[in-house]
């Protein structure tokens, strides 16, 4: 497949997303120095669940099918 303006837009979106949750992580990760890097947080979940998500929209913009 080509890479089209609307996968383009997707990734791009998804990229902003990633972006918006590691800076609110980022921020709760230097509020709060004792009980996130041990045992995790909502924050960190959800910067790990977001690079999912933009990996598997970079991946659809890759693919040559």
């Amino acid at each position: 497949m080509a890479v089209t303006i609307a996968k383009i837009s997707r990734a791009r979106s998804e990229a902003i997303k990633f972006i918006d949750i590691a800076e609110r992580a980022m921020e709760r990760l230097m509020r709060d120095k004792h009980a996130c890097p041990q045992i995790g947080c909502k924050e960190t979940g959800a910067v790990r669940r977001a690079s999912m998500d933009l990996t598997r929209i970079l991946v659809e913009l890759r693919r040559a099918d």
